[in-house]
């Protein structure tokens, strides 16, 4: 990755399948509830250059986290 941007190289592609490049990413905090754009740029000496766009929704949408604790004091310590 450079500069936010994963390149996946193919070289010579001989067949009509699917070729696919998988990545993980951590999500900045602050962005529940939001959308990223991912948007893939595909090249080819031999087929017309295509981007396609999607959106991915960040979960959770609208975070409310809550936490309780409480500590029972068994023994008192002897110093």
């Amino acid at each position: 990755m450079t500069d936010g941007t994963v390149t996946g190289t193919f070289g010579e592609v001989k067949d009509a399948k699917w070729h696919t490049v998988t990545f993980e990413v951590t999500v900045e905090k602050g962005q529940a509830g939001k959308d990223i754009q991912n948007t893939a740029s595909v090249t080819s000496g031999n087929t017309p250059p295509d981007e396609p766009t999607t959106n991915v929704e960040i979960y959770p949408r609208d975070p409310k986290l809550t936490s309780e604790k409480s500590a029972v004091l068994q023994k008192k310590s002897r110093r």
